[in-house]
């Protein structure tokens, strides 16, 4: 009888493993070789119940993962048995396969995710901005940006880490390239990342708990998947700025500092609080093998010791720097003031406290933290040294007009994210007891906050790849790049590597509605976009020297009436 209950426990823990592999598949896969087409159609109208879906599947598999680990636990026949434990403890002996194989998968699964998205037409301004002041610095025309108003990029934000991207662009001039690119570099975040939790002297497995709390981040994911940016792609340079900097190695930190100073003026305001980190937090020195408490401890009264020295200079340089770079260089370059403060920041002056206080007390801000911190229970704020880091970006998402700032679909996480995962795998390092709670709690909100599958925008893109978007891509791909060309935002990306490139909505007098691009050698529009305006479009362009070239499925190309013929055909 008892023989006979033993086997019917162990046959009912292997019936409740392999259920949680079966959640597991089909979190990650999307559900797609699970549910039959009818569902999927459902889905495609109402994503809202897809997303709800994953959220129940998600907590379903965390749930019964914990409980069948616990279980074995206590069960040490089925423990010896259990094909999960046996999965959790590589996380000890083989960390780093698992941390490899993390940057590996998910560097290819986002670069294919940004590839479908941009292949569906859905990359935007901000792509084909960066894409153009690429190709235009490998033609020689550095940084030049037409669709900005036909200044150097550098003049808009000052971002010259640009130059090192076109380098592999001149090489290969494919947009899909920059990110492919900034995929795989927000992907090896989990190297320095794993490194900090192991200096931290916690275990690899928690290392590898961290890394898969990173890969599963919706801010790191949204940031990844949206449009190339400069200063996503500098986020592993920021990880590896705290890795040396803790081990005192300031040349090193310095160096990776500086690299991430280049993808965005602001980034200096995290460049002081680096500064303030070091000095405040970080000034006493290690003790080493040749270096004794005492006098470690006599090092600790010096008031310039090297780290503190590191520290005051980066405060005092990012200072200059900040200064110079937005009422100095940005002015020159642009021939207009710096246009992020005014307006923006700095109208909180005049506004007074009244609508300060209402603008920070918003019901989104509260949203918006629990969507930023939540993912790691919170734990990062229990670790307030490093946790001064987030507060710059923190500071500037939620003070900022811009109400893209707040959400989390957008690249302004992307210099916040590093310092959340830091400042919680810090907090927990110094907790002592039901470590392994906190590890579940952990595991917990980082799945059930993690969204739906990658696989989901990835198919709702590979739907969205029309005869008609290919159609798009390959008029876009015919006009040469001698030509100046004006289209929709969202075609602009696939029409980036020219020197005149337009943005057809874009009214602005410097910039859409500039001569230059009103007297474009091309435009391409297309009715999906206009809707109910396209005939009366039509009709302006015609009437202000435009000559109809191509039209056909709704997608209209003109040619300006004195522009010279094209070197090769524009074919539809």
């Amino acid at each position: 009888m008892k023989e006979k209950n033993g086997w019917l426990r162990i046959g009912g823990y292997r019936v409740a493993e392999v259920i949680f592999f079966l959640l597991i598949a089909f979190y990650f896969s999307g559900g797609l070789p699970f549910l039959p087409e009818s569902w999927n159609a459902v889905f495609n109208t109402t994503p809202k119940i897809y997303r709800k879906l994953f959220v129940y599947v998600a907590a379903a598999a965390v749930i019964l993962g914990l409980v069948l680990f616990e279980w074995a636990r206590w069960d040490k026949e089925i423990g010896t048995r259990s094909f999960l434990i046996r999965v959790i403890e590589t996380w000890e002996s083989a960390s780093m396969f698992w941390i490899t194989g993390f940057f590996v998968l998910f560097g290819f699964w986002w670069t294919a995710s940004g590839l479908l998205r941009h292949a569906a037409l859905q990359t935007s301004f901000d792509m084909a901005i960066f894409t153009q002041a690429i190709w235009n610095t490998t033609q020689g025309d550095w940084f030049y940006s037409s669709i900005k108003g036909g200044i150097c990029l550098l003049g808009d934000h000052f971002a010259p880490l640009l130059a090192v991207f076109a380098l592999p662009y001149r090489a290969w001039p494919e947009p899909g390239l920059l990110l492919a690119i900034q995929a795989f570099a927000v992907a090896s975040c989990v190297f320095p990342l794993a490194r900090i939790v192991r200096k931290s002297g916690q275990s690899p497995s928690w290392a590898v708990l961290f890394c898969l709390a990173f890969v599963l981040s919706l801010p790191v994911r949204n940031a990844v998947r949206f449009d190339f940016h400069p200063e996503v792609a500098a986020m592993p340079f920021l990880f590896w700025t705290f890795v040396f900097l803790e081990e005192r190695k300031t040349l090193q930190a310095s160096f990776f500092l500086a690299i991430a100073l280049m993808a965005k003026e602001n980034i200096a305001t995290i460049a002081f609080a680096f500064g303030l980190y070091a000095t405040f937090f970080m000034s006493s020195p290690k003790p080493t093998s040749s270096v004794g408490d005492a006098e470690c401890q006599a090092r600790q009264r010096v008031f310039l010791n090297p780290v503190r020295l590191w520290g005051i200079g980066w405060m005092v340089f990012s200072v200059v720097y900040f200064f110079t770079i937005i009422h100095v260089l940005i002015p020159k370059l642009s021939g207009a003031p710096y246009a992020y403060l005014d307006g923006n920041f700095t109208s909180w002056l005049q506004a007074g406290w009244g609508p300060f206080i209402k603008h920070v007390l918003r019901p989104d801000t509260f949203e918006y933290l629990v969507k930023i911190y939540g993912p790691l229970a919170f734990s990062s704020i229990f670790a307030p040294a490093p946790f001064i880091l987030s507060l710059p970006t923190l500071a500037q998402n939620i003070l900022s007009r811009n109400e893209m700032t707040r959400s989390i679909f957008f690249q302004y996480t992307a210099t916040l994210t590093p310092f959340v995962l830091i400042s919680s795998v810090m907090a927990l390092a110094k907790l002592r007891f039901f470590r392994r709670y906190a590890a579940y709690l952990i595991l917990l909100t980082a799945v059930l906050m993690s969204g739906g599958s990658e696989v989901y925008p990835m198919r709702r893109q590979w739907i969205s790849i029309t005869p008609h978007t290919k159609q798009v891509r390959a008029v876009l791909r015919a006009i040469p790049s001698e030509f100046s060309l004006r289209t929709h935002e969202f075609y602009a990306p696939h029409a980036a590597n020219r020197k005149e490139l337009h943005i057809y909505e874009n009214n602005h007098l410097k910039e859409g509605g500039s001569w230059k691009a009103r007297h474009a050698d091309y435009v391409v529009i297309d009715s999906a976009l206009l809707k109910e305006h396209y005939a009366s479009e039509k009709q302006i362009l015609l009437k202000s020297g435009y000559g109809l070239s191509l039209e056909e499925d709704g997608l209209a190309i003109f040619r300006r009436m004195n522009a010279a013929i094209p070197s090769k055909k524009v074919a539809l």
